[in-house]
């Protein structure tokens, strides 16, 4: 039966990643120094048999090779602090995988404008007919009538073309929002000492983990699934009084949207026109496109 574990942000950490190695380290080399002295002093005995003159060594020089019982005790407290060592902590593994999935954000990113920009004319359809509408100018509606018609097949939008706008959309959502939802846990100590506190406990690693995250965008939790049943999940909606809590809602969102650089200098925040940097008003183009 799969064990489930729902980050509570339980009490306990887990010490720096490299303090555990560089306590090894230490230890172990200080122990090297000293049998390699005494290997160098043992080796010199043993060229007596070759040497035609006797010879005899400095008083107690041998002593300098000597083990304390403090290097020994230090050296095994050391192996025995490896237990809680991670090579690759929650909160590495966590960042990498937020920022593969920026990087895949950036790919779908790229997928939208190219299909925004091929229906952009939409945007300039729309110009000209409210222009035509609101001026009540026959001229600009019969210039309308005639651009649409003699460009109709240009203008048409396909039904391939609302599919690749829909996805790219979906996609961009996706990946956007599982960048978050593992960064933000990735920037929360409670959260990721939860997190190398069981993956310890369940002799798990993190290297092992990259094909079971996941963000639920139902219920707003970070899982890692391990192949040894051992399920671990951490809410990000501050869901079971826990300490993060990074949704943002629709106004929220929309605003951060409509004060990017990727809006204010789109199609729809200023003009067709200025978006394609054609036209007799270009100079009042400006900060986004707006006249």
């Amino acid at each position: 039966m799969k064990t489930a574990a729902v980050c509570l942000f339980l009490s306990g950490s887990v010490a720096a990643t490299t303090a555990e190695l560089d306590n090894l380290v230490a230890t172990s080399t200080a122990l090297v120094s000293q049998i390699d002295l005494g290997i160098q002093y043992v080796g010199a005995a043993t060229t007596a048999r070759y040497e035609p003159d006797p010879f005899v060594a400095e008083y107690g020089i041998q002593a300098n090779a000597y083990i304390t019982s403090e290097q020994a005790e230090a050296y095994n407290s050391a192996l025995a602090g490896m237990t809680n060592f991670q090579a690759y902590t929650a909160t590495e593994f966590l960042t990498d995988q937020g920022n593969i999935q920026l990087e895949l954000m950036e790919d779908a990113i790229n997928d939208f404008t190219s299909v925004v920009v091929d229906m952009s004319t939409v945007v300039q359809v729309a110009d000209m007919a409210v222009e035509a509408q609101q001026t009540d100018d026959v001229k600009k509606q019969e210039d309308l009538q005639k651009y649409v018609v003699n460009n109709a097949e240009i203008l048409t939008i396909d039904q391939t073309d609302v599919d690749s706008y829909n996805q790219s959309l979906d996609d961009v959502a996706e990946h956007a929002n599982a960048a978050g939802a593992y960064l933000a846990v990735a920037g929360n100590t409670e959260a990721t000492d939860f997190l190398n506190n069981a993956a310890l406990e369940s002799g798990n690693t993190f290297t092992d983990a990259a094909d079971t995250l996941a963000f639920d965008h139902s219920n707003n939790l970070v899982t890692v699934d391990w192949s040894n049943a051992v399920t671990l999940g951490v809410y990000i909606d501050g869901s079971y009084d826990t300490a993060i809590d990074v949704m943002k809602s629709n106004s929220e969102i929309l605003a951060l949207g409509s004060a990017s650089d990727f809006y204010l200098n789109g199609p729809t925040a200023s003009n067709y026109d200025c978006f394609i940097g054609s036209g007799e008003n270009l100079a009042d183009c400006h900060d986004g496109g707006q006249p």
